[in-house]
């Protein structure tokens, strides 16, 4: 399982190829002056039937100011892991009954289907709350990539948003950050107007500055793609509607 890609996604869809849930946790003694040995459970949750689907128990060894990764497996069968349901991991010491973490997991029903409509997308500046389509920033920097949308049935709201991710392109082409983040609703007309948002963190420094390429996917479905430069020469204000921000079958930097 260490060979597994591992990354902050906590939203699955159950399919005939679904095999289960895999999970990394890190653990470090945060008591310098000796090493530990703990007995660790992981115990996932059904919210949804409010009952426990299944409970994994590690002893996890930690010398001195030792760091140390582990796996865990749930198995989509013997777990019983249901489309539609949402799960809690709780991660506890078991010596000392305390918890260690907690984390919230949805898995959907197969087909998910097109969830969200793109209304448009745009670059925000950290310091203020106008967007842009490109910019000229030759400094260090922080933005945000936000992305406005609907849901596909705007007379229902769901209690359970789907995750978004955003996989951001850098332009040396070797480096692609990726994020994972729920849609957030802000006030109340938006949320009258069904229409949420979801924004994400980037950095222009240095070298790295040039043509960026933003992919927002939806359980791995590519939903939209925004490219845009931070080397335009000039601002450009305003947002990318939608006929510009259909995602891209292929990108090359």
């Amino acid at each position: 399982m260490d060979k597994f890609h591992y990354d902050d996604r906590r939203d699955f869809i159950k399919h005939e190829f679904f095999g289960g849930i895999a999970v990394k946790v890190e653990i470090s003694d945060i008591r310098y002056d000796k090493g530990a040995r703990r007995e660790v459970s992981f115990r996932l949750i059904d919210m949804t039937s409010r009952c426990q689907a299944a409970i994994l128990r590690k002893r996890i060894n930690l010398a001195k100011e030792d760091f140390k990764e582990d796996f865990v497996h749930f198995s989509a069968e013997s777990s019983g892991l249901k489309g539609g349901h949402t799960y809690k991991l709780v991660v506890s010491d078991e010596n000392v009954s305390q918890t260690l973490a907690e984390e919230f997991i949805h898995v959907y029903d197969y087909p998910l289907g097109r969830y969200y409509n793109v209304c448009n997308c745009g670059v925000r500046p950290a310091w203020e709350d106008n967007l842009y389509k490109s910019l000229n920033t030759i400094d260090d920097h922080d933005y945000y990539l936000r992305f406005n949308l609907t849901t596909k049935t705007p007379s229902i709201h769901p209690t359970i948003m789907p995750e978004l991710e955003l996989r951001l392109h850098y332009p040396d082409g070797k480096y692609v950050k990726t994020y994972f983040k729920e849609p957030r609703c802000f006030g109340l007309e938006n949320f009258n107007n069904d229409i949420w948002s979801v924004e994400f963190p980037f950095t222009t420094f240095g070298d790295v500055n040039g043509v960026f390429y933003a992919e927002l996917l939806c359980m791995n479905l590519p939903i939209a793609g925004f490219v845009f430069d931070t080397m335009s020469g000039t601002d450009i204000k305003g947002k990318c509607d939608p006929e510009y921000i259909i995602p891209l079958d292929e990108y090359s930097p």
